[in-house]
């Protein structure tokens, strides 16, 4: 698989993906993520983005899970699709999860009727008062991930409670081998 990206370096470049970076990087997604076949993941990032393909749909796959992918992000639908799918867990870059913020107080009942195992920021950094928002209206802890296109999305996470989690870390590695230097 050929995809564009210009994340970290603000360049355009293409990163060649092979089969065995793909099915890694799901595997370790799954994994740090704990997915297992009960699991169903409402994705509402697009395909051609790393986020949305690895760790929504391939991640979902390799647990034997169900995903379900809505046709982009759209936060006036967003709590109806909440309700429709009912997934245990979502997955989104922080600027949807602040829209969806937004729009929370006015879809209270959905929220309150949501049976959210988790929910997942990457992409970009979370701040800590939006992360604490996220928790705070939906009832479920947050995961975030740091990746890039050229590791085949996820190289660190924090953890699902009961194992600690840090606000505004990138976590602990979960995926290729991560060496942090000081």
């Amino acid at each position: 698989m050929i995809l564009h990206t210009s994340g970290t370096t603000s360049r355009p470049k293409i990163v060649p993906l092979l089969q065995s970076n793909i099915h890694a990087s799901a595997g370790n997604i799954m994994a740090s993520q704990d997915l297992t076949p009960d699991d169903r993941c409402l994705n509402v990032m697009p395909l051609f983005h790393i986020h949305g393909l690895i760790a929504a749909v391939s991640a979902s796959f390799a647990a034997g899970s169900q995903v379900c992918c809505t046709p982009g992000f759209n936060a006036l639908r967003f709590f109806a699709q909440l309700e429709a799918v009912k997934p245990t867990w979502c997955t989104a870059v922080p600027t949807l999860h602040q829209t969806i913020l937004t729009r929370a107080e006015r879809n209270r009942e959905i929220i309150d009727n949501a049976n959210l195992r988790f929910l997942r920021s990457s992409s970009a950094s979370l701040s800590a008062p939006v992360m604490q928002a996220l928790v705070s209206t939906f009832g479920a802890p947050v995961i975030e991930a740091y990746g890039m296109t050229e590791a085949t999305h996820q190289m660190c996470c924090n953890s699902l409670p009961p194992r600690a989690q840090k606000p505004g870390s990138v976590g602990v590695a979960a995926g290729p081998e991560v060496r942090i230097a000081h």
